[in-house]
């Protein structure tokens, strides 16, 4: 009868040690997907504020009128839809970051006549190299017109710069 109690207590044990192995080894998982998350949310973090700061770049060259030699980053305007599909006429960045490249074009909205403004989107795409991931931000801006325009209504005044800002 001992020998028997002794075999059955060594079967418990075992089965104890098994289940704390398989609760230990869901642990250890759980715990390895959670930090992969981590890194993937810190990565896109990383990426969205370059992205940012290219969009910063690009509207301060607008808004100060430097962008006027970059004719050929002046592309016809576009949905949000379709927005994807115009990449080939994004004029790509330049910068010293070697994770992701960054691609941007400029639309033309409209004129204000009576603010002497005109209204530009930015399209800023930033392409992470490791995964192909994107990140699109868009911009709206209002820049001043050079030469005066003609306005038929009573003339108001509008701030150059950001106006609205977005993430698709």
């Amino acid at each position: 009868m001992h020998r028997k109690q002794q075999g059955m207590v060594l079967i418990i044990i075992l089965i104890f040690f098994l289940v704390s192995e398989l609760i230990g080894f869901y642990l250890i998982e759980s715990s390895r997907l959670m930090l992969q998350k981590s890194h993937e949310a810190l990565n896109n973090y990383k990426r969205r504020v370059l992205a940012e700061q290219v969009l910063d770049e690009v509207e301060k060259e607008v808004v100060n009128g430097k962008s006027d030699g970059k004719r050929e980053c002046f592309i016809s305007i576009v949905s949000a839809n379709n927005v994807s599909k115009s990449f080939s006429h994004f004029c790509h960045y330049r910068i010293k970051m070697a994770h992701a490249e960054f691609y941007y074009a400029i639309e033309h909205l409209q004129d204000d006549p009576c603010a002497n403004i005109e209204y530009d989107r930015i399209t800023v795409r930033a392409i992470s190299q490791a995964d192909q991931v994107g990140i699109l931000l868009q911009t709206i801006v209002a820049v001043n017109h050079l030469q005066k325009m003609d306005c038929k209504k009573p003339r108001h005044f509008i701030k150059p710069g950001r106006k609205i800002w977005r993430e698709l």
